[in-house]
């Protein structure tokens, strides 16, 4: 199984990643801070309100997709590395 961690360090683009349902962005939170990951303002992923999409960072720092980037998303930016939770870590590939 990937963590969140490898999934970032596998690329050089900027990795977005899609949660479909309530359960997958519950799971990707408690991931996510268990792996140390917080957001850039040092706040812990389970402290704040849940979102479908969200960008990891090398720095092991999340943030949320604003308008922009989910239409760069749905665009299929070259720059852009999208996946889809929780498939992206259980399928050991990308």
């Amino acid at each position: 199984m990937l963590t969140l961690k490898d999934l970032v360090n596998t690329t050089e683009k900027k990795v977005y990643v899609f949660l479909p349902d309530a359960q997958a962005q519950t799971d990707f939170l408690v991931q996510a801070q268990s792996e140390g990951f917080t957001f850039q303002d040092g706040v812990l992923p389970c402290d704040r309100h849940k979102s479908d999409c969200y960008a990891l960072n090398k720095d092991k720092t999340i943030c949320y997709v604003n308008s922009i980037g989910r239409m760069a998303m749905q665009a299929k930016a070259d720059n852009i590395l999208r996946v889809k939770y929780p498939s992206c870590i259980s399928d050991k590939k990308i």
